[in-house]
């Protein structure tokens, strides 16, 4: 736009390497723009030109940002397309931008129902469930403050961890002993086991070979024994052991409660 600018009544505006310090008492919203827009080298076009006046003192602001506050509140949005910034009525088909929004920390189920009824006017918003997002069409000053709204709520929840054991105790002690002694119809062999309990069955013959083997010693003096004469002898002791069932582990978000049943 080529025409003649000059600067509005009560207007006072200052353009240093891309920074703008403005203040309007009661400017032109439109004639405020293309000023500082030919000022800055800006190429523009407008739809329509805003309607209406406005008082604003902005400081240190680049050209998105002095757009962006000076038209927050109208009816009026912007975008860029190849370098030119179009202006004009958020409604415009061109001026519509879409965005996916995604959310790292929570699931996007019923976020939607949590973003305020003011912020969803004049927009369009779809759950993207796959990529966990929010697409939205709409002008780019709404996107924005849906945009920050998100990032307020999507924050990491602690999460909570429990880890059970669930175990059967039997405690039990039993200690067996004893000696067994007779006479047998048949032969008995010599034989049993002695670890890890001791149960053995001795024949005759390795008692009269015992017998034998002690005969002598001072005044020890056995006789034999006969050949169906047979002895038992066990040593048991049991102890109880703990038997581990299962391990259940469960998780939930910090102040919800977790269920476990078995």
């Amino acid at each position: 736009n080529n025409t003649s600018i000059t600067l509005p009544q009560g207007v006072a505006l200052n353009v240093e390497n891309g920074i703008i310090d403005v203040t309007s008492t009661n400017g032109s919203i439109a004639d405020i723009i293309k000023y500082i827009s030919k000022e800055m080298g800006v190429q523009y076009f407008m739809y329509e030109e805003p309607q209406g006046n406005i008082d604003i003192q902005i400081t240190n602001a680049t050209y998105d940002q002095y757009l962006d506050k000076i038209l927050n509140g109208t009816t009026f949005t912007y975008k860029t397309s190849d370098g030119v910034y179009l202006i004009g009525n958020r409604d415009l088909e061109g001026l519509r931008e879409t965005e996916l929004i995604e959310l790292h920390y929570r699931t996007i189920e019923t976020v939607i129902d949590y973003i305020p009824q003011n912020l969803k006017q004049n927009i369009e918003i779809k759950e993207f469930v796959e990529l966990n997002g929010l697409l939205i069409t709409g002008a780019r000053v709404n996107i924005n403050e849906i945009k920050r709204f998100l990032r307020q709520i999507d924050k990491p929840v602690p999460m909570v961890y429990i880890e059970m054991i669930i175990v059967d105790a039997n405690k039990s002690h039993t200690v067996s002993t004893g000696i067994e002694m007779g006479l047998s119809k048949d032969p008995v062999q010599t034989g049993g086991t002695v670890f890890p309990n001791l149960d053995m069955t001795f024949s005759s013959e390795s008692i009269n070979g015992i017998l034998n083997a002690i005969n002598g010693f001072g005044f020890i003096n056995l006789g034999a024994v006969t050949q169906d004469f047979y002895m038992n002898l066990s040593a048991l002791e049991d102890n109880g052991n703990i038997d581990i069932r299962s391990t259940p582990k469960l998780s939930t978000l910090n102040g919800h409660e977790a269920k476990l049943s078995i």
